[in-house]
């Protein structure tokens, strides 16, 4: 990307905390296959590790405008064009890196290729209770798109189920409706999807208790 003078942005350097907290994992099997990819597909598939296990997610539903130019106000994609993109998607299809699964009028669903014995588990939807698909959809202000992703992931359906059997529907349904309004607020937990509510309720709960407290406000939550 660069600025108005058309000039790239000057790197400002790693920082200690890049290699310890923020980062997302990297195969180092792909050290063996640098070789056999071009530089688009390179970009391409590093972005798909970042939105796939780089978030806990087994597939997603990824548009070609996402790959180009990014996703949120931190992930800035590829950089590359559309064409330039489409060609890095059929290279890593071709060359074994990943699965697509084309939906028409929508975006096409991505997922990694894993060896023989861990395919990716997914569940139709209609297979999903209702209750549970409609507490799933409860996450579109913040998960967006992956929420039609979220409703065929059977780790995700199931992440939810186990809270409701927890908590009860009505106190799943109250954690979930917070989630908008604590997005992206200082002290509260990253949470976007069903199993990052699950991993999460607890420091979910108590950071909604101190904010509470803070802002003299009882009617925050329940």
């Amino acid at each position: 990307m660069s600025d108005d003078c058309g000039v790239p942005p000057l790197f400002p350097g790693f920082r200690p905390e890049d290699f310890t907290k923020a980062f997302f994992k990297y195969p180092r099997v792909l050290e063996q296959y640098w070789h056999v990819m071009t530089n688009s597909e390179a970009k391409v598939l590093t972005f798909l590790l970042r939105m796939l296990p780089g978030f806990q997610k087994t597939q997603d539903a990824v548009s070609l405008s996402q790959f180009m130019g990014g996703v949120g106000s931190h992930n800035k994609g590829t950089g590359i064009s559309r064409t330039q993109v489409r060609r890095a998607i059929e290279g890593l299809e071709e060359k074994g890196f990943i699965i697509r699964t084309r939906q028409p009028g929508r975006s096409t669903v991505y997922r990694l290729r894993y060896t023989e014995g861990l395919a990716v588990e997914t569940v139709p939807v209609k297979e999903a209770p209702l209750e549970i698909q409609r507490l799933i959809r409860l996450f579109m202000p913040v998960a967006e798109h992956r929420v039609e992703t979220y409703l065929q992931d059977r780790t995700q359906i199931k992440a939810i189920e186990r809270l409701v059997e927890y908590y009860g529907v009505e106190k799943v349904e109250a954690y979930i409706n917070t989630l908008p309004t604590i997005h992206g607020k200082r002290f509260m937990p990253v949470i976007t999807s069903p199993v990052e509510l699950e991993q999460k309720l607890p420091k979910l709960a108590d950071a909604i208790k101190r904010r509470r407290g803070e802002e003299g406000n009882s009617q925050m939550l329940f």
